[in-house]
């Protein structure tokens, strides 16, 4: 059994969860969640929670008992203190070896642990799951249908020479510790980037996705080419602005997760092959992905995207 510790938001569970199929794959075994960590609401410093995120895709997710009983009757502390005492005694004991990720960097031992492992990490490459990005792109599509508002704007979307621009600030911008490792993208890059972009796609519309729509307006410019803010779709439920960036062509993406998986996702093959879509876009992305150097951009960025 591949036991998955989902940690962090969207797009970081979804790499968790994309690596958990690789493993799931390769060993012939079952997968399970615990989400005791976001679960979790013991007070700590600097820190942005989450909740469990996958729930919108095609996942039958199977959980810890841990997991289900934190979320029905939260109790600070107890269920991930007992979930973490639980995965490191079954590891001491060699029943259940539990695999940390120490660092950020690219580290492929992970695969070769064996069928019946606890993993915990970020694992933030295509690497990880290269057998089995099928597996993957399917797994990734959506659950409910989409409504007729939104289905008219992918219309839109779907055609040739739209761009996706997302901007990441929130914590990025607002939090030290995050600041300093991770880091906000200014307006040089996105000209940069548009500039690229114009010399390779003739560009119909540009969509800009953020959570800051308000900075994006004041500090993002893009000539005389027609642009359309994410606030302009109203009445969407959560993550529905991921779902409508997967259908831009082309990319400009920040240093965020969430605007990784939004560009894998429109621009992998199989998932073309289900929507019958044409051919894959541009993707734009930055040469450095995080100022401490904790994640390389050689190693999350693929090597088909452009990085600048």
């Amino acid at each position: 059994m591949i036991v998955v510790i989902l940690k962090g938001g969207l797009g970081n569970q979804m790499f968790q969860y994309a690596l958990g199929i690789a493993l799931a794959k390769r060993y012939n075994t079952d997968l399970v969640f615990d989400t005791t960590f976001l679960n979790d609401r013991t007070p700590r410093n600097d820190f942005t929670f989450r909740s469990y995120a996958l729930g919108m895709f095609n996942v039958a997710p199977r959980f810890t008992f841990l997991s289900r009983i934190g979320l029905k009757f939260p109790v600070p502390v107890l269920w991930l203190g007992l979930s973490q005492l639980i995965a490191r005694t079954l590891s001491f004991i060699g029943i259940r070896p539990y695999i940390r990720q120490h660092s950020d960097r690219l580290d492929l031992s992970a695969l070769k642990r064996g069928g019946n492992i606890c993993i915990d990490g970020y694992f933030q490459s295509e690497q990880y799951f290269e057998n089995a990005i099928d597996e993957v792109a399917r797994a990734f599509t959506f659950k409910k249908s989409m409504s007729p508002e939104l289905k008219t704007i992918t219309d839109w979307m779907n055609m040739d020479g739209s761009v996706c621009v997302h901007a990441r600030r929130g914590d990025y911008a607002s939090n030290p510790t995050v600041a300093q490792c991770l880091g906000a993208l200014g307006p040089d890059y996105y000209t940069r980037a548009f500039e690229e972009m114009k010399s390779r796609v003739n560009i119909s519309r540009v969509y800009i996705f953020s959570d800051d729509i308000p900075w994006c307006k004041e500090n993002l410019s893009f000539g005389n080419t027609p642009v359309t803010y994410e606030d302009a779709f109203l009445d969407r439920e959560d993550f529905d602005g991921f779902r409508l960036m997967t259908h831009c062509q082309n990319f400009i993406i920040g240093n965020s997760t969430y605007a990784w998986w939004a560009a894998w996702l429109a621009n992998i093959e199989p998932v073309e092959r289900l929507r019958t879509r044409g051919r894959s876009g541009v993707v734009i992305a930055p040469n450095v992905w995080a100022k401490d150097g904790g994640v390389i951009s050689d190693e999350i960025i693929p090597r088909r995207w452009i990085r600048i």
